[in-house]
């Protein structure tokens, strides 16, 4: 059975999920905007839709940068790693790696190689000895370990991994007044300790008191500090390992772990080779992308050309060889709805949005024959969309999807309707009314469900549901999304005149200022990852690749939005993200 969603106040940092409310009726007065305005003639249709007339219609613009990719540099791009011999390669330096777990002495060393297997990228292709690693020592009661770091790093690896770890474990190294100041020098149990307060499910203050300590005494390093420790520690201060995406962290820690002293040559030679081979199929994904994209993206004047900045996102959610298929069309719907959401924000007018939505729920090909010119080519797209993604499940799994899939798009415009009526209105709604749509305007919802669909699951129940109405952990983590997104965009969008984002409705509601309203949306996120990690550990009845895929949605948008607007100006650091992970391979030794 299903997870119901909760139901609960915003302002105790709580929200309340619900679909999208049903439209307003429509008016029909004009979108005016910036100063950059783009004047053309459009069929505007009256509330009867029974005639139309043309009028000269101002439009608002957004100005994106255009791409900084083209079609000929992608498709010049090649890898060596995508011949047969790496892969063959790959293979024995598997073989060989298989016995160092079992070498372990112990279940403390057995933790410490399972997570710098994970830190490296390569636990993956020892699941099944790992998993026998977690259920032993969770069937026969694991041992409190003597040592603070080795309690928080059972701590942390066993509850992502689905095991409940209570919060008791760290009861030795603590008394009446908290933990206990003897272990504020023990820099990596310290860090070990910060890392697992991350994986919260809002159960009391220990792990906060943890957070607290550790990270207060991380502050105050000597300065004779192993410069190695040092490092880490920046890196932990700077985002949690559980907020990162693993990808580029696989990448960062493969490079910081050979430097070591005592490193494992057979583990980074393993992670080197696995890293190329998989950064050389996702260079040719985003070949067969980019000869999709080639056409649509010619026409994109008034929205975001942003392929492989979609890619990037695509691969945070999902980067493993066998979801190959998951990402092309994930890439492909968050590519397209990024411009629909661009038309929705500023480009339609209310009447060409409302007729948008409207089309968009019959589906048929000729309804895109009301539509103005620059709506059509999406329109189809989207169709077009929506027969492949649900030709390639049935192919594979043996079921229709198409109507499912369908409701999602008009889930999805609805919920953008709503958003361009606060607009054409002047509209300012609450926080709690804002994200109790915005969630779904993110764009996690409809990702979300192609992925559980495209990886052979069905919506439990007669009534078919989507399974957003039935699995809170798509709501934490698009919520999640929502408002990384609104903290970097929302002063470039409140120049530009847009509807208000989540730390505008906290301003207007409370009176405070910008930087107080940042800081609440903040502690919100905070909590939604805590409401996150809870529904990940209840969701054993989901697979466990799908609640991965949930997480990892929310750990890219930490990334794409750590320093700003990583999509709408996708220069600088998203650049040179994406040129590492795509273009730079890791050199072998």
């Amino acid at each position: 059975m299903l997870i119901s969603k909760p139901s609960l106040s915003i302002h105790k940092l709580f929200i309340v999920k619900r679909s999208a409310r049903e439209p307003h009726p429509l008016q029909l007065p004009l979108l005016y905007g910036s100063s950059h305005d783009d004047k053309m003639p459009c069929k505007i249709l009256n509330k009867r839709n029974t005639r139309c007339s043309l009028q000269k219609v101002t439009r608002r613009l957004a100005n994106y940068h255009p791409s900084i990719w083209n079609h000929e540099l992608i498709q010049s791009m090649r890898s060596p790693f995508i011949e047969e011999r790496f892969t063959e390669y790959l293979d024995e330096l598997k073989f060989e790696a298989k016995s160092l777990l079992k070498a372990c002495d112990g279940l403390s060393a057995q933790l410490q190689h399972i997570n710098l297997m994970q830190r490296l990228g390569v636990a993956c292709h020892f699941e099944q000895e790992i998993n026998d690693v977690f259920g032993n020592a969770y069937a026969n009661g694991f041992e409190h370990f003597d040592d603070l770091g080795d309690s928080a790093l059972c701590f942390r690896l066993l509850r992502q991994h689905g095991y409940y770890v209570s919060t008791d474990i760290f009861d030795r190294f603590r008394d009446e007044n908290g933990f206990r100041s003897c272990y504020a020098d023990d820099i990596r149990g310290l860090l070990s300790l910060y890392e697992a307060s991350y994986i919260e499910v809002d159960e009391g203050e220990v792990l906060k008191e943890a957070r607290e300590f550790s990270f207060r005494h991380l502050n105050q390093l000597p300065l004779d500090a192993d410069f190695s420790l040092v490092e880490q520690v920046r890196h932990a201060m700077e985002v949690p390992l559980h907020w990162r995406r693993p990808r580029l962290e696989h990448k960062y820690f493969i490079h910081s772990y050979q430097r070591e002293e005592g490193c494992n040559p057979l583990l980074v030679e393993l992670a080197k080779l696995d890293y190329n081979i998989i950064q050389s199929l996702h260079l040719e994904e985003m070949k067969t992308l980019s000869w999709w994209w080639e056409e649509l993206g010619k026409k994109l004047k008034y929205s975001r050309d942003r392929l492989l900045e979609n890619y990037l996102w695509t691969v945070g959610i999902a980067s493993e060889p066998q979801f190959s298929k998951c990402r092309i069309i994930l890439t492909k719907i968050i590519s397209i709805l990024s411009v629909v959401d661009d038309i929705y924000d500023t480009y339609a007018t209310l009447d060409e949005a409302q007729l948008f939505t409207q089309s968009l729920k019959s589906l048929h090909p000729e309804a895109k024959d009301g539509l103005p010119d620059y709506m059509k080519w999406y329109f189809l797209a989207v169709n077009e969309l929506i027969n492949e993604a649900s030709i390639e499940i049935e192919m594979d799994h043996g079921w229709d999807a198409k109507s499912l899939i369908k409701k999602e798009w008009e889930r999805l415009c609805e919920a953008f309707l709503v958003e361009a009526e606060w607009y054409n209105k002047g509209y300012k709604p609450s926080l709690q009314e804002y994200l109790n749509n915005a969630w779904i305007t993110v764009g996690g919802p409809i990702v979300m469900a192609h992925a559980y669909f495209l990886l052979g699951n069905k919506p439990v129940g007669d009534d078919r549901n989507s399974l957003q109405d039935e699995s809170g952990i798509i709501y934490w983590s698009s919520l999640l999304v929502r408002l990384a997104n609104d903290l970097a965009t929302s002063k470039a969008e409140k120049r530009r005149g847009d509807v208000s984002k989540s730390v505008d409705c906290h301003q207007n509601e409370t009176g405070g200022t910008e930087e107080a309203s940042m800081e609440f949306i903040k502690g919100l996120m905070s909590y939604s990852w805590t409401q996150l990690n809870k529904e990940k550990l209840l969701s054993g009845h989901l697979p466990q690749s799908f609640t991965s895929m949930a997480v990892n949605m929310a750990r890219a948008a930490h990334c794409i939005y750590q320093h700003g607007d990583g999509v709408g100006t996708s220069t600088g650091i998203t650049k040179n993200k994406i040129t590492s992970m795509f273009f730079e391979y890791i050199p072998m030794e």
